[in-house]
């Protein structure tokens, strides 16, 4: 009972973290040269940041699936995929459309 709770937090982490990719994602789309919401270090601290937390978790997940003979958890490194996925797409997306800009 109480491992499925830790992955239930877990998940929550890692859900939040893919929601905000997905908002910068959206808020790549939408800006303008003139309103720019997301500069590029922001989205490069914030890709960074993402990721290493996201790693961190899964990992940490690992060890308490491996100390309490769970066996893990398929969901969470499955989100982790995600958020790397949406990062590296952020970054691309940005790029791109800085090259439109200029």
């Amino acid at each position: 009972m109480v491992s499925l709770q830790i992955y239930d937090f877990i998940h929550i982490i890692l859900a939040i973290f893919t929601i905000s990719s997905l908002l910068i994602t959206f808020f790549i789309f939408v800006q303008k040269k003139s309103n720019q919401i997301i500069n590029g270090i922001t989205l490069g601290l914030f890709s960074l940041v993402t990721i290493a937390v996201s790693a961190i978790t899964v990992i940490i997940a690992g060890y308490v699936g491996d100390e309490i003979s769970e066996g893990g958890d398929s969901i969470s490194l499955i989100m982790f995929i995600i958020i790397l996925l949406l990062c590296i797409l952020n970054g691309f997306i940005y790029t791109t459309r800085l090259k439109k800009f200029t």
